[in-house]
């Protein structure tokens, strides 16, 4: 208790005074731009109270004041924020006992939204410069790509050389023509390629890139990569003496391929035979020491030889790995020129395209040992890894899952308040979603944290100031730049008594364990002063283009005159300031233009401004399928006036869907039927608004023979940030009735008024009058002439008349006597007649089935339309099953085919010929080629010996039984082989008569 005793005097108890503090004083949740989402999962913070030291907070009561917006719940002491209605808030927490003041805390809450993305790009180089090896180009080759890769960036890439080089895109060439400014033409591209020759003799050279209002700068230097010294060699040589030789051990190095003996190496001479063996090592100072004992690194334990027992000046550049030495190994001002080997530092030991001016150590991520220092929470997990596309080096710093690395004290560098510093992150997306935060520590010069106080853009709680805040990485793996200036003419401040800074991050916030991303660099740098420049030294060579003014303070007031501007746009004017009177448009007075543009306005008009912020896509009209929704009448003139209409019942709600505008109809004209699909703001459609009042439209002087689609939509006028277009509207709807989609008011096109005055210069009397005439049959007018247009008043030559061609007897012929010989071509005949021959043509009945004809294939040759011999090979083919009448199978000139048909039409055509006719079965007639003969089409008897070929008649053409003893004419069957069954006979012998069966008196006689 504090109170001790009240009187005269007041006792209290300084050691057992109360206080209340809470865990979590403040928090900041991160949201989109509008507020909206946020992880309010650590949104929470616990009560805690003590007397002096001790926590007595079992004793208290607490209870909890939320703020308007903010809900949550107290369980215990704790209070947790599920939701925040506006952009802050607070809890207050009151602890309460009685006897005792109560006690009051407050949590704070607020929202730091997502700013929008800016406009940035980085450059991705191939390799980070062009390597040489003791001088020598390596490899010979060497092309080094530049490929720029955008951030909410469209315009075109410009690269421009530092030598004046010609470098190629991906898109052209750029020269040294055409300088605009002092500068090189440039190409366009979204690659540029440098390659060796353009590097020339220069130790670096630079790439200036330009797009719209962003630059950035590659820079390629000439890496020189020298060969190292060997390392030792233990060896041994068998020589003739007893004694050591400097001589030999040197031979043995040779022979063991290390040249000339360096200091380390260990040789053995021995004489077997003799039994001389001693081993000895290289000193610094060129002579061969005995060992005493000979260790190999293998024997040592690791860490187990310290700095005390290395002899001074004992370690060499031999003795020390390839990229071991980082800059913590380094004490400050400890190296000097006279302790670096000419060209022994080449621009591959140095960051390229990285820190630059870094106050901060090890911006690159080059040194896990700075890193180590600093504090680590969170489940995931943090770690220096190499990669092949890093921003500045080759190193990055991965998180893995949430991990929170807070700067501790040997990650604090100094810092000057009064001047700006340029604060840049490198990042990206390895494995997303991802998003983190900057998080910087600052400390006086006694070396106290510096409190978070909202100051600029810092975002921020307890000790930590957050730059960026809750940087959401975009998608892709692309490296995204963060940058805060910070300082007297910076965005943000640093604290008044700041004398140290330190980084730290909160990586992979509230996201997945499983989520990556990479920091590339973080760097800290002075921006430059412009008391630093001498006066007049910047000249516009050295300016970059679109770099000179960008605020336009920086311009003296009444400095520019007229002499200065080249061209002025519309777009530059201020509304309101232009002197209408003294400008014109195409030689129209901006008055009269203004005075019409307002006359001819109202096509997407906001008509109702409290609907601007309601972005919900509005209800779509309604069309009534009752065949009213679309009708015409016909004008005089021939075109039509259509209607078209639909229903909708508007709302004045702010936030309701009906809350229109107008209403857009969509037009589509076609000359034929074929079904649209309409868009509004189609090419070929013709776009119409109508305010809301409105549920008809009339398209007057339409053709009438022509189709029309018709749609409407319901539209809103909107604020540009709820939709970029300043619109949403509903979908598009169109008649459902096939008569009204498409719609067409007449077939022909009728015009019912009169015509006076000219056509085409004619009297329109005139034009009447020729019309009637020109109606009439033209023989009837020829021949109500004076003259008649008869055969004898045509001459054709000379005397002879058209009367003369006539045949006698036969007006309506020609004499052929009146047609010159020779004088009518092939191509005048049908094919016809034109001396067809045909070679292998075979057509034969029933085949390839019962009524079909099959024919075989062939050659057809005839004069041809230039009066040559055409050929064509004909393909083998079949008709169709015949079933009545005659199927005519026929050619057609120039194929390579036959077709059949029963249609006389078909087969008898000018350019076609019958070749055969075919009625079925076995009726077949050909005119051409030949036809195979069916057996049962031969006369009985009509067929001798002398039509058969010899030998053609074989044993399977005799059927069975056909061949009669009377029809044999052989003396013997010796040649006959046949199970003969039963054999009736009178007397069987041999042919010597020695061995007789008689079978007909029963015996058997041998004859000897």
């Amino acid at each position: 208790m504090p109170l001790v005793a009240v009187g005269a005097l007041t006792i209290s108890d300084v050691n057992d005074g109360l206080s209340a503090l809470l865990t979590q004083e403040a928090f900041v949740v991160p949201t989109e731009t509008d507020g909206s989402g946020g992880d309010f999962a650590l949104a929470s913070t616990t009560l805690n109270v003590y007397m002096g030291g001790t926590d007595v907070s079992a004793h208290w009561q607490v209870t909890a004041l939320p703020s308007v917006g903010v809900t949550g719940s107290l369980v215990g002491r704790t209070y947790t924020v599920t939701a925040l209605g506006g952009d802050a808030g607070y809890v207050d927490m009151v602890a309460s006992r009685i006897g005792y003041p109560s006690l009051t805390s407050r949590f704070s809450i607020s929202k730091a939204k997502r700013g929008a993305p800016g406009k940035n790009f980085s450059i991705v180089a191939s390799r980070p410069g062009f390597t040489f090896r003791d001088g020598v180009a390596d490899p010979a080759s060497q092309i080094i790509s530049l490929t720029v890769v955008r951030q909410h960036l469209t315009d075109q890439a410009l690269y421009f050389a530092s030598n004046g080089a010609a470098l190629e895109t991906d898109e052209g060439v750029l020269s040294l023509r055409g300088y605009l400014h002092g500068m090189p033409g440039a190409g366009s591209g979204d690659t540029c390629y440098v390659e060796l020759e353009d590097l020339g003799d220069a130790n670096e050279m630079h790439v200036t890139v330009v797009i719209g209002e962003v630059t950035q700068v590659a820079h390629i230097p000439r890496i020189e990569m020298n060969t190292g010294q060997r390392g030792t060699i233990q060896t041994a040589r068998a020589i003739v003496g007893t004694v050591w030789s400097d001589a030999e051990a040197a031979v043995a190095i040779t022979e063991a391929g290390g040249g000339s003996p360096l200091r380390g190496d260990v040789v053995t001479l021995y004489n077997t035979g003799a039994g001389f063996s001693q081993t000895r090592v290289r000193t610094t100072e060129g002579a061969w020491a005995a060992l005493a004992a000979f260790f190999g690194g293998d024997v040592l334990v690791d860490g187990s030889i310290i700095a005390d027992k290395i002899a001074a000046q004992a370690i060499l550049s031999a003795h020390i790995g390839a990229n071991q030495i980082i800059a913590t190994h380094i004490a400050a001002n400890q190296i000097s020129a006279g302790h670096v080997t000419s060209g022994a530092i080449s621009t591959q030991k140095l960051l390229v395209s990285g820190a630059g001016n870094a106050l901060n150590p090890d911006p690159a991520f080059e040194d896990a040992d700075y890193w180590a220092a600093s504090s680590l929470s969170g489940a995931g997990s943090r770690a220096i890894t190499s990669v092949s596309d890093a921003y500045a080096g080759s190193k990055v710093m991965r998180i893995t899952g949430v991990h929170n690395s807070i700067p501790a004290t040997p990650n604090f560098f100094a810092i000057d308040p009064t001047k700006t510093y340029l604060l840049e992150i490198l990042a990206r997306e390895v494995v997303g979603p991802t998003r983190f935060y900057g998080v910087w520590h600052f400390r006086d010069a006694s070396g106290a944290l510096i409190p978070f106080v909202a100051n600029g853009a810092w975002g921020g709680n307890t000790n930590n100031w957050y730059f960026p805040s809750a940087a959401i990485l975009p998608t892709g793996g692309a490296w995204t730049r963060y940058t805060l200036a910070v300082g007297p003419n910076g965005a943000a401040q640093f604290p008044a008594n700041a004398r140290f800074m330190g980084f730290g991050w909160l990586g992979n916030f509230s996201e997945a364990a499983t989520d990556v991303m990479d920091f590339g660099m973080v760097r800290v740098s002075e921006m430059g002063r412009g008391e630093l420049i001498v006066d007049g030294a910047i000249t516009s060579a050295k300016l970059t283009t679109g770099e000179l003014i960008t605020l336009s303070a920086q311009i003296k007031d009444a400095i520019i005159t007229s002499a200065k501007i080249v061209d002025l746009s519309a777009a530059k004017l201020q509304a309101g300031t232009a002197l209408a009177g003294t400008i014109t448009v195409s030689g129209t007075a901006l008055s009269t233009v203004t005075t019409n543009a307002a006359a001819g306005a109202g096509a997407a008009t906001n008509f109702n401004a409290n609907n601007d912020r309601n972005g919900t896509t509005p209800t779509a009209p309604v069309i009534l399928a009752d065949g009213s929704a679309v009708d015409h009448v016909i004008n005089t003139d021939g075109s039509a006036s259509i209607s078209f209409e639909w229903t909708y019942a508007v709302s004045d709600v702010a936030a309701a869907a009906n809350n229109i505008d107008g209403f857009i109809v969509s037009v589509y004209q076609a000359p034929t039927a074929s079904a649209y699909v309409p868009t509004g703001f189609g090419a070929n459609e013709t776009t119409f608004f109508v305010t809301r009042d409105n549920r008809s439209f009339i398209l007057t002087s339409a053709t009438a023979n022509q189709y029309y689609t018709f749609a409407v939509a319901a539209y809103r006028a909107v604020d540009t940030d709820v939709n970029a277009t300043g619109m949403v509207k509903s979908a598009f709807v169109k008649p459902t009735l096939s008569a009204e989609n498409p719609y067409r008011p007449a077939s022909t096109i009728a015009f019912a008024g009169d015509i006076t005055g000219t056509v085409n210069g004619t009297a329109a009397a005139t034009v009447v009058s020729n019309a009637a005439l020109g109606a009439q049959d033209p023989a009837t007018r020829v021949n109500a002439g004076v003259t008649k247009v008869n055969p004898g008043q045509v001459l054709v030559s000379g005397a002879t008349t058209l009367a003369d061609w006539r045949k006698g007897g036969d007006d309506t012929r020609i004499d052929g006597g009146a047609i010159s010989a020779n004088t009518i071509d092939a191509n005048k005949l049908t094919i016809g007649n034109r001396n067809l021959t045909f070679e292998g043509l075979e057509f034969e009945s029933n085949k390839p089935a019962t009524n079909r004809v099959a024919w075989s294939a062939g050659t057809i040759k005839y004069i041809g339309d230039d009066g040559n011999i055409a050929t064509f090979n004909i393909a083998s083919g079949s008709s169709a099953v015949w079933s009545t009448g005659t199927l005519y199978v026929y050619y057609v000139k120039g194929g390579t085919t036959l077709a059949a048909t029963e249609t006389v039409e078909t087969a008898f055509q000018a350019d076609r010929v019958v070749l055969a006719t075919y009625k079925g079965g076995l009726d077949l007639v050909s005119d051409y080629g030949r036809t195979i003969i069916d057996g049962s089409h031969i006369k009985t008897g009509s067929i001798d010996t002398a039509q058969l070929k010899s030998g053609s008649i074989t044993a399977d053409l005799i059927a069975a039984g056909a061949v009669t003893a009377a029809t044999l004419g052989v003396s013997e069957l010796s040649a006959i082989t046949a199970n003969l069954g039963t054999v009736t006979a009178g007397l069987l012998q041999n042919a010597g008569g020695t061995f007789i069966i008689d079978l007909t008196n029963g015996f058997i006689e041998v004859i000897n």
